[in-house]
């Protein structure tokens, strides 16, 4: 039994960790002429990572990746780590993309260890997702939309 008399306060802190959020910046680039050799040229875009086809990661994220295969994670561990921390958030955009009327799809290759592989892209008004596929059949966009999709896909295929 519990007693009735007042007993003197205290106090407990609770730690906890808050939802990472993915941060989306779009910058507009506009590429020039160099006068001197003629040549295609554009500015650099501010904490950006290049990869090896110009594919471009947040300094963040690629820190996030280094500290992770420095820890002695690999890559397939790192990314079911990504798909915890950011599944839902993928899962949200996802039925945003299902509900347009239309949308964007494209692809382009995308080597993983040595391996062609397939970076989709799907583009809303709002909402846009990117999906690694070893395919660049049309099961990837049945996959991601679903087969129940009644929206139109535009493609330059």
């Amino acid at each position: 039994m519990l007693s009735e008399k007042p007993t003197d306060a205290y106090t407990r802190v609770i730690e906890d960790i808050v939802p990472a959020r993915v941060v989306v910046t779009k910058y507009v680039v506009r590429r020039r002429y160099c006068c001197k050799c003629g040549k295609q040229v554009s500015p650099e875009i501010p904490n950006a990572v290049s990869g090896g086809s110009n594919e471009r990661f947040g300094l963040r994220l690629m820190l996030l990746i280094a500290s992770l295969k420095l820890l002695g994670l690999s890559y397939e561990k790192i990314g079911s780590l990504l798909k915890l921390l950011f599944g839902p958030r993928y899962d949200e955009l996802r039925e945003e993309l299902r509900k347009e009327a239309s949308l964007h799809g494209d692809e382009t290759s995308w080597m993983i260890k040595g391996r062609n592989h397939w970076l989709w892209a799907f583009l809303g008004r709002w909402s846009v997702i990117y999906e690694v596929a070893k395919s660049r059949g049309k099961d990837v966009p049945k996959r991601v939309l679903g087969n129940d999709y009644k929206g139109i896909v535009i493609s330059d295929s």
